[in-house]
């Protein structure tokens, strides 16, 4: 009996353990992109288009390189979500439209911090 309880707390202890090592990682990987958009904001604000491309590349650089975590940990809307709002802002850059890349930022980054939200564990999905 005791063993069962025992093999219970370590597969308990462990969930634990890859819950906290979820969040970590995807609030670095989270916060790494927001500080390559807002670089490439900055640089927009900036009229500085060139170097705001660059931001934009480096921050679609982590997200893609973070492609076989987030295929495991986050949900494929999610994935899509955040996928295709790189790439429209990526696009509106391009365009060199300082004022329509104002709402594009916030769209993306809206979606980074819903990732996180829904990484967080609350009762309802523990339950």
């Amino acid at each position: 009996m005791l063993k069962r309880e025992l093999a219970a707390a370590a597969v308990l202890a462990l969930l634990i353990g890859i819950s906290v090592w979820n969040l970590g990682r995807i609030d670095s990987l989270t916060e790494d992109i927001e500080v390559a958009l807002c670089k490439s904001r900055t640089s927009v604000e900036h009229l500085d288009f060139r170097q705001a491309r660059e931001h934009m590349k480096d921050a679609i650089l982590l997200w893609m390189d973070a492609e076989k975590y987030t295929h495991c940990f986050i949900s494929h809307t999610q994935i899509n979500d955040a996928s295709q709002a790189l790439y429209e802002l990526q696009q509106t850059i391009a365009q060199e439209d300082p004022v329509s890349c104002g709402p594009e930022y916030s769209q993306v980054r809206y979606l980074l911090q819903s990732i996180r939200d829904a990484e967080r564990p609350s009762l309802g999905s523990i339950f």
